[in-house]
Protein backbone atom coordinates (compact mmCIF):
# COMPACT_ATOMS: atom_id res chain seq x y z
CA UNK A 1 0.00 0.00 0.00
CA UNK A 2 2.97 2.33 0.36
CA UNK A 3 2.90 3.01 -3.37
CA UNK A 4 -0.49 4.66 -2.78
CA UNK A 5 0.82 7.03 -0.09
CA UNK A 6 0.15 10.00 -2.35
CA UNK A 7 -3.58 9.35 -1.91
CA UNK A 8 -3.47 10.15 1.82
CA UNK A 9 -3.63 13.96 1.41
CA UNK A 10 -5.65 13.81 -1.82
CA UNK A 11 -8.59 11.83 -0.43
CA UNK A 12 -9.56 14.29 2.36
CA UNK A 13 -8.95 17.20 -0.02
CA UNK A 14 -11.41 15.70 -2.51
CA UNK A 15 -13.86 15.03 0.35
CA UNK A 16 -13.69 18.68 1.43
CA UNK A 17 -14.49 19.85 -2.10
CA UNK A 18 -17.40 17.42 -2.41
CA UNK A 19 -18.86 18.55 0.91
CA UNK A 20 -18.37 22.24 0.21
CA UNK A 21 -19.71 22.38 -3.34
CA UNK A 22 -21.76 19.20 -3.72
CA UNK A 23 -23.82 19.02 -0.50
CA UNK A 24 -26.67 21.11 0.81
CA UNK A 25 -26.32 23.20 3.97
CA UNK A 26 -28.62 21.17 6.24
CA UNK A 27 -28.17 20.68 10.01
CA UNK A 28 -29.05 17.01 9.49
CA UNK A 29 -27.13 16.47 6.25
CA UNK A 30 -25.34 13.12 5.80
CA UNK A 31 -22.45 14.98 4.14
CA UNK A 32 -20.14 14.72 7.20
CA UNK A 33 -20.02 10.96 6.71
CA UNK A 34 -18.12 11.64 3.48
CA UNK A 35 -15.33 13.15 5.57
CA UNK A 36 -15.47 10.29 8.07
CA UNK A 37 -15.29 7.67 5.31
CA UNK A 38 -12.40 9.50 3.64
CA UNK A 39 -10.49 9.67 6.91
CA UNK A 40 -11.14 5.99 7.62
CA UNK A 41 -9.64 5.08 4.23
CA UNK A 42 -6.60 7.27 4.93
CA UNK A 43 -6.17 5.65 8.34
CA UNK A 44 -6.22 2.21 6.73
CA UNK A 45 -3.53 3.22 4.22
CA UNK A 46 -1.46 4.80 7.00
CA UNK A 47 -1.67 1.67 9.14
CA UNK A 48 -0.54 -0.49 6.21
CA UNK A 49 2.42 1.86 5.64
CA UNK A 50 3.38 1.73 9.31
CA UNK A 51 3.12 -2.05 9.22
CA UNK A 52 5.44 -2.15 6.20
CA UNK A 53 8.05 -0.09 8.02
CA UNK A 54 7.68 -2.11 11.23
CA UNK A 55 8.21 -5.38 9.34
CA UNK A 56 11.25 -4.06 7.48
CA UNK A 57 9.57 -4.40 4.10
CA UNK A 58 10.77 -0.95 2.96
CA UNK A 59 14.34 -1.14 1.57
CA UNK A 60 16.64 1.24 3.41
CA UNK A 61 13.84 2.41 5.68
CA UNK A 62 13.01 5.33 3.35
CA UNK A 63 10.46 5.40 0.52
CA UNK A 64 10.58 8.16 -2.09
CA UNK A 65 8.64 8.58 -5.31
CA UNK A 66 8.43 11.66 -7.50
CA UNK A 67 6.47 12.75 -10.55
CA UNK A 68 7.19 15.61 -13.00
CA UNK A 69 5.34 18.79 -12.07
CA UNK A 70 6.56 21.76 -14.11
CA UNK A 71 9.74 23.25 -15.51
CA UNK A 72 10.94 26.77 -16.26
CA UNK A 73 14.01 28.49 -17.65
CA UNK A 74 16.06 31.13 -15.85
CA UNK A 75 19.56 32.50 -15.74
CA UNK A 76 22.14 32.80 -12.99
CA UNK A 77 25.35 34.84 -13.28
CA UNK A 78 24.73 35.14 -17.00
CA UNK A 79 24.30 31.39 -17.52
CA UNK A 80 20.97 29.82 -18.55
CA UNK A 81 19.43 27.06 -16.45
CA UNK A 82 16.39 24.82 -16.82
CA UNK A 83 14.58 23.90 -13.61
CA UNK A 84 12.56 20.69 -13.52
CA UNK A 85 10.28 20.78 -10.48
CA UNK A 86 8.92 17.40 -9.34
CA UNK A 87 6.21 16.61 -6.81
CA UNK A 88 6.24 13.46 -4.72
CA UNK A 89 6.26 11.70 -1.37
CA UNK A 90 9.10 10.96 1.04
CA UNK A 91 8.26 8.59 3.90
CA UNK A 92 10.35 7.06 6.66
CA UNK A 93 9.54 5.55 10.05
CA UNK A 94 8.75 8.77 11.98
CA UNK A 95 6.63 10.03 9.09
CA UNK A 96 4.72 6.73 8.99
CA UNK A 97 3.94 7.08 12.71
CA UNK A 98 2.81 10.69 12.29
CA UNK A 99 0.51 9.70 9.42
CA UNK A 100 -1.29 7.26 11.72
CA UNK A 101 -1.52 9.86 14.51
CA UNK A 102 -2.93 12.60 12.27
CA UNK A 103 -5.45 10.39 10.47
CA UNK A 104 -6.60 8.70 13.71
CA UNK A 105 -7.08 11.95 15.62
CA UNK A 106 -8.86 13.57 12.67
CA UNK A 107 -11.17 10.56 12.33
CA UNK A 108 -12.07 10.64 16.03
CA UNK A 109 -12.63 14.40 15.95
CA UNK A 110 -14.94 14.15 12.94
CA UNK A 111 -16.97 11.34 14.49
CA UNK A 112 -17.39 13.33 17.71
CA UNK A 113 -18.25 16.47 15.75
CA UNK A 114 -21.26 14.82 14.10
CA UNK A 115 -23.15 15.03 17.39
CA UNK A 116 -21.44 18.16 18.69
CA UNK A 117 -22.28 20.29 15.63
CA UNK A 118 -25.60 18.71 14.65
CA UNK A 119 -27.72 21.85 15.24
CA UNK A 120 -25.30 24.33 13.65
CA UNK A 121 -26.56 26.24 10.64
CA UNK A 122 -23.22 25.73 8.81
CA UNK A 123 -23.04 22.03 9.55
CA UNK A 124 -21.47 20.69 6.34
CA UNK A 125 -19.19 23.71 5.97
CA UNK A 126 -17.53 22.87 9.28
CA UNK A 127 -16.72 19.34 8.13
CA UNK A 128 -15.45 20.63 4.80
CA UNK A 129 -13.05 22.92 6.70
CA UNK A 130 -11.89 20.04 8.94
CA UNK A 131 -11.19 17.77 5.95
CA UNK A 132 -9.36 20.62 4.20
CA UNK A 133 -7.33 21.26 7.35
CA UNK A 134 -6.37 17.58 7.65
CA UNK A 135 -5.47 17.30 3.96
CA UNK A 136 -3.12 20.28 4.30
CA UNK A 137 -1.31 18.74 7.27
CA UNK A 138 -0.99 15.38 5.54
CA UNK A 139 0.39 17.11 2.45
CA UNK A 140 3.06 18.73 4.61
CA UNK A 141 3.93 15.40 6.24
CA UNK A 142 4.40 13.29 3.11
CA UNK A 143 5.85 15.84 0.68
CA UNK A 144 9.34 15.28 -0.70
CA UNK A 145 9.46 18.85 -2.01
CA UNK A 146 9.81 21.87 0.27
CA UNK A 147 7.83 24.06 -2.13
CA UNK A 148 4.83 21.72 -1.89
CA UNK A 149 5.37 21.50 1.86
CA UNK A 150 5.26 25.29 2.10
CA UNK A 151 2.06 25.38 0.05
CA UNK A 152 0.49 22.86 2.45
CA UNK A 153 1.85 24.92 5.36
CA UNK A 154 0.02 28.02 4.12
CA UNK A 155 -3.19 26.15 3.30
CA UNK A 156 -3.16 24.84 6.86
CA UNK A 157 -2.95 28.43 8.07
CA UNK A 158 -5.96 29.34 5.94
CA UNK A 159 -7.93 26.37 7.27
CA UNK A 160 -7.10 27.29 10.87
CA UNK A 161 -8.27 30.86 10.18
CA UNK A 162 -11.60 29.50 8.96
CA UNK A 163 -12.02 27.11 11.89
CA UNK A 164 -11.02 29.54 14.65
CA UNK A 165 -13.45 32.14 13.33
CA UNK A 166 -16.17 29.65 12.41
CA UNK A 167 -18.69 31.39 14.67
CA UNK A 168 -17.90 34.80 13.20
CA UNK A 169 -21.14 36.30 14.54
CA UNK A 170 -19.36 36.68 17.89
CA UNK A 171 -16.57 39.15 18.58
CA UNK A 172 -14.26 36.65 20.30
CA UNK A 173 -13.73 34.22 17.39
CA UNK A 174 -13.30 37.08 14.93
CA UNK A 175 -10.53 38.68 16.98
CA UNK A 176 -8.92 35.29 17.67
CA UNK A 177 -8.76 34.31 14.01
CA UNK A 178 -7.13 37.62 13.07
CA UNK A 179 -4.58 37.28 15.87
CA UNK A 180 -3.75 33.70 14.83
CA UNK A 181 -3.45 34.63 11.17
CA UNK A 182 -1.22 37.66 11.68
CA UNK A 183 1.04 35.97 14.25
CA UNK A 184 1.60 32.85 12.18
CA UNK A 185 2.14 34.89 9.01
CA UNK A 186 4.88 36.80 10.83
CA UNK A 187 6.68 33.52 11.41
CA UNK A 188 5.92 32.30 7.89
CA UNK A 189 7.75 35.29 6.43
CA UNK A 190 10.99 33.96 7.93
CA UNK A 191 10.34 30.49 6.54
CA UNK A 192 9.58 31.92 3.10
CA UNK A 193 12.85 33.84 2.99
CA UNK A 194 14.75 30.75 4.19
CA UNK A 195 13.30 28.63 1.39
CA UNK A 196 14.18 31.24 -1.22
CA UNK A 197 17.75 31.44 0.10
CA UNK A 198 17.96 27.65 0.21
CA UNK A 199 16.85 27.36 -3.41
CA UNK A 200 19.32 30.05 -4.48
CA UNK A 201 22.17 28.08 -2.88
CA UNK A 202 21.18 24.50 -3.77
CA UNK A 203 19.08 24.95 -6.90
CA UNK A 204 16.47 22.46 -5.71
CA UNK A 205 13.55 22.13 -3.32
CA UNK A 206 13.93 18.32 -3.07
CA UNK A 207 14.74 17.24 0.47
CA UNK A 208 17.03 14.42 -0.65
CA UNK A 209 19.16 16.70 -2.82
CA UNK A 210 19.29 19.44 -0.19
CA UNK A 211 20.45 16.87 2.35
CA UNK A 212 23.16 15.60 0.00
CA UNK A 213 24.27 19.20 -0.59
CA UNK A 214 24.70 19.66 3.16
CA UNK A 215 26.40 16.27 3.65
CA UNK A 216 29.04 17.11 1.04
CA UNK A 217 29.87 20.33 2.90
CA UNK A 218 28.87 22.66 0.09
CA UNK A 219 26.73 24.95 2.25
CA UNK A 220 28.70 27.90 3.70
CA UNK A 221 28.44 28.30 7.47
CA UNK A 222 26.87 31.78 7.30
CA UNK A 223 24.26 30.64 4.78
CA UNK A 224 23.47 27.53 6.85
CA UNK A 225 22.93 29.74 9.90
CA UNK A 226 20.62 32.14 8.03
CA UNK A 227 18.54 29.29 6.58
CA UNK A 228 18.19 27.58 9.96
CA UNK A 229 17.10 30.87 11.57
CA UNK A 230 14.37 31.32 8.95
CA UNK A 231 13.08 27.77 9.38
CA UNK A 232 13.12 28.17 13.16
CA UNK A 233 11.21 31.44 12.87
CA UNK A 234 8.49 29.73 10.84
CA UNK A 235 8.30 26.91 13.37
CA UNK A 236 8.03 29.41 16.23
CA UNK A 237 4.91 30.91 14.68
CA UNK A 238 3.16 27.69 13.73
CA UNK A 239 4.06 25.77 16.89
CA UNK A 240 3.41 28.73 19.21
CA UNK A 241 6.89 29.25 20.60
CA UNK A 242 7.94 32.29 22.63
CA UNK A 243 7.35 35.10 21.77
CA UNK A 244 4.88 34.06 19.03
CA UNK A 245 2.70 31.91 21.29
CA UNK A 246 0.08 34.58 21.98
CA UNK A 247 -2.36 33.28 19.36
CA UNK A 248 -2.87 29.72 20.61
CA UNK A 249 -4.91 30.33 23.81
CA UNK A 250 -7.31 32.58 21.90
CA UNK A 251 -7.65 29.91 19.19
CA UNK A 252 -9.93 28.03 21.59
CA UNK A 253 -12.71 30.45 20.57
CA UNK A 254 -13.55 28.13 17.67
CA UNK A 255 -15.70 24.98 17.96
CA UNK A 256 -14.23 22.71 20.62
CA UNK A 257 -13.64 19.70 18.29
CA UNK A 258 -11.92 21.99 15.81
CA UNK A 259 -9.75 23.38 18.59
CA UNK A 260 -8.90 19.83 19.64
CA UNK A 261 -7.80 19.06 16.10
CA UNK A 262 -5.60 22.16 15.96
CA UNK A 263 -4.03 21.38 19.34
CA UNK A 264 -3.72 17.61 19.13
CA UNK A 265 -2.17 16.48 15.88
CA UNK A 266 -2.07 19.03 13.13
CA UNK A 267 -1.23 22.71 13.06
CA UNK A 268 0.74 23.17 16.27
CA UNK A 269 2.79 20.04 15.57
CA UNK A 270 3.68 21.27 12.08
CA UNK A 271 6.48 23.56 13.23
CA UNK A 272 8.09 20.85 15.36
CA UNK A 273 7.79 18.44 12.45
CA UNK A 274 9.38 20.91 10.03
CA UNK A 275 12.39 21.36 12.30
CA UNK A 276 12.78 17.57 12.56
CA UNK A 277 12.28 17.16 8.81
CA UNK A 278 15.05 19.66 8.03
CA UNK A 279 17.22 18.72 10.98
CA UNK A 280 20.35 18.52 8.83
CA UNK A 281 20.03 22.30 8.37
CA UNK A 282 20.23 22.76 12.13
CA UNK A 283 23.12 20.33 12.57
CA UNK A 284 25.09 22.64 10.29
CA UNK A 285 24.20 25.64 12.49
CA UNK A 286 24.93 24.74 16.16
CA UNK A 287 24.25 28.28 17.39
CA UNK A 288 20.72 28.12 15.99
CA UNK A 289 20.23 24.76 17.73
CA UNK A 290 21.22 26.40 21.00
CA UNK A 291 18.73 29.19 20.33
CA UNK A 292 15.99 26.61 19.62
CA UNK A 293 16.75 24.87 22.92
CA UNK A 294 16.50 28.10 24.92
CA UNK A 295 13.36 29.21 23.09
CA UNK A 296 11.74 25.86 23.82
CA UNK A 297 12.76 26.03 27.47
CA UNK A 298 11.39 29.57 27.85
CA UNK A 299 8.14 28.57 26.14
CA UNK A 300 7.66 25.54 28.37
CA UNK A 301 8.28 27.52 31.56
CA UNK A 302 6.22 30.60 30.66
CA UNK A 303 3.23 28.65 29.34
CA UNK A 304 3.13 26.39 32.37
CA UNK A 305 3.26 29.39 34.73
CA UNK A 306 0.45 31.11 32.78
CA UNK A 307 -1.73 28.02 33.16
CA UNK A 308 -1.54 28.44 36.96
CA UNK A 309 -3.36 31.77 36.83
CA UNK A 310 -5.95 30.96 34.15
CA UNK A 311 -9.54 30.24 35.21
CA UNK A 312 -10.84 29.10 31.80
CA UNK A 313 -10.30 25.35 31.45
CA UNK A 314 -9.92 25.65 27.67
CA UNK A 315 -7.14 28.21 28.09
CA UNK A 316 -5.48 25.97 30.66
CA UNK A 317 -5.44 23.19 28.08
CA UNK A 318 -4.08 25.62 25.48
CA UNK A 319 -1.23 26.68 27.76
CA UNK A 320 -0.53 23.00 28.48
CA UNK A 321 -0.23 22.41 24.75
CA UNK A 322 2.17 25.35 24.40
CA UNK A 323 4.26 24.04 27.30
CA UNK A 324 4.57 20.57 25.78
CA UNK A 325 5.51 22.03 22.42
CA UNK A 326 8.21 23.97 24.20
CA UNK A 327 9.65 20.75 25.61
CA UNK A 328 9.65 19.26 22.08
CA UNK A 329 11.49 22.26 20.66
CA UNK A 330 13.96 22.17 23.54
CA UNK A 331 14.63 18.48 22.84
CA UNK A 332 15.28 19.24 19.19
CA UNK A 333 17.62 22.05 20.19
CA UNK A 334 19.76 19.84 22.40
CA UNK A 335 19.94 17.16 19.71
CA UNK A 336 17.86 14.39 21.28
CA UNK A 337 16.25 13.39 17.98
CA UNK A 338 19.46 13.30 15.98
CA UNK A 339 19.45 9.50 15.77
CA UNK A 340 15.68 9.11 15.59
CA UNK A 341 15.00 11.49 12.71
CA UNK A 342 15.35 10.26 9.14
CA UNK A 343 17.39 13.32 8.26
CA UNK A 344 20.32 12.00 10.31
CA UNK A 345 20.67 8.99 7.99
CA UNK A 346 22.04 8.95 4.44
CA UNK A 347 19.28 9.72 1.99
CA UNK A 348 18.65 7.61 -1.10
CA UNK A 349 20.48 8.86 -4.15
CA UNK A 350 18.44 10.45 -6.90
CA UNK A 351 19.09 12.32 -10.12
CA UNK A 352 19.23 16.11 -9.83
CA UNK A 353 15.82 17.59 -10.47
CA UNK A 354 17.31 20.60 -12.19
CA UNK A 355 20.54 21.49 -13.90
CA UNK A 356 21.12 24.32 -11.46
CA UNK A 357 21.96 22.10 -8.47
CA UNK A 358 25.49 23.25 -7.88
CA UNK A 359 28.40 23.47 -5.51
CA UNK A 360 29.99 26.81 -4.73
Amino acid sequence: MIEHAYLIPLIPFAASLIMMFGAKEDPHSPAPWIGVAAMAVCLGISLSILSAFASGAVPGGVYERNWPWFSFAASFAGRPFVYDMPVGVLIDGPVAILLVVVTLVSLMVQIYSIAYMHDDTRYKRYFAFVSFFTASMLGLVVSSNLLVAFMSWELMGLASYLLIGFWFEKDGPTEAQKKAFMTTKLGDSGLYLALLFLFAKVGSFQLTQIHQFYDKGYMPAAAACAIAIGILFGAMGKSAQFPLFIWLPDAMEGPTPGSALIHAATMVAAGIFLVARTYFCFLAAPDVMHAAAWIGFATAFLAASMAFVSYDIKRVLAFSTVSQLGFMMCALGVGVTRRACFTSRPMPSSKPCCSSARAP
